[in-house]
């Protein structure tokens, strides 16, 4: 079962990277004449307004917060370890100040942190500065996690017999770091990348559906979700709502695998 909902999960990630190929139409190619049509062969999930295939729009638009997820969750994995690498290793000041801004953070509701974060950057963007912008404010909201748990990791291994017996040989930290904590590390940076990438997909989301991501005419989840809150589109367009059925199911099994492989690794911890 776990399987095949990796190989679904696999499948449907890979369709929307690949967008540009699947895609019968254009995100922004319109066809007026065929406005508001529901589903059929020709649109698989309708058209909208402007006679723009949900479908292919669907498509770009999970490509885009696909791709700011996993950016975004990247940087974030980054950040923590970086953080969690100075804190653990060097303690001190340097430990009890990076620990004391993550505490910051975490205890701030990441709503209003994304929020608060995206009303001190410009409104309007380009698609490249609409994704960087997502990815700074996700990652700025996301580090403090793996921070800590990295954190832990290098307070426990700098205590370990062989380290001390590498310093007496003369390794450098460096050394140290990448030849003997980092392996215990990298697990746990790849779980928590897993864990970031749904939430940040769904920060994509929501930060489009409010105005505040990628604008028109490009595709955003987020946007086609707004949609819906006008309700000629909620009583009459029955493309609209498989197009939000589809976003929630790929979120929803994106969630259900992550939960499955962060178990696993618990597990696989726990025997160890």
């Amino acid at each position: 079962m776990r399987r095949a909902l990796y190989l679904a999960i696999g499948i449907l990630c890979g369709a929307l990277l690949l967008a540009p190929v699947l895609a019968p139409y254009e995100e922004t190619a319109q066809h007026r004449d065929a406005a508001l049509q529901p589903p059929t062969h020709l649109f698989l999930f309708g058209s909208d307004e402007y006679g723009r295939d949900l479908f292919s729009r669907f498509l770009y638009g999970g490509r885009s917060a696909l791709l700011a997820g996993l950016s975004a969750a990247l940087a974030a994995v980054l950040m923590g370890f970086a953080a969690g690498a100075l804190a653990g290793f060097y303690g001190g000041w340097l430990d009890a100040a990076l620990m004391r801004i993550s505490e910051m953070f975490l205890a701030l509701p990441w709503m209003y942190l994304l929020l608060a974060i995206r009303a001190l950057l410009p409104l309007r963007v380009g698609e490249a500065g609409s994704l960087a912008i997502t990815v700074s404010v996700a990652a700025l909201s996301g580090w403090p996690g793996p921070a800590r748990l990295v954190r832990g990791i290098f307070l426990a291994a700098k205590q370990r017999p062989y380290i001390s017996v590498a310093r007496y040989l003369g390794a450098t930290n460096a050394y140290i770091i990448t030849r003997h904590i980092l392996p215990e590390v990298r697990p746990l940076l790849w779980t928590q990348a897993a864990t970031l990438l749904p939430q940040f997909m769904l920060v994509n989301v929501t930060l489009s559906f409010l105005g505040l991501g990628e604008g028109e005419p490009h595709a955003t989840w987020g946007g086609m979700l707004a949609s819906l809150r006008h309700f000629s589109v909620l009583e009459a367009h029955i493309g609209y709502w498989v197009t939000a059925a589809s976003i929630g199911l790929v979120l929803f099994l994106l969630q259900l695998a992550v939960d499955g492989r962060v178990k696993l690794s618990v597990r696989k911890i726990t025997i160890q």
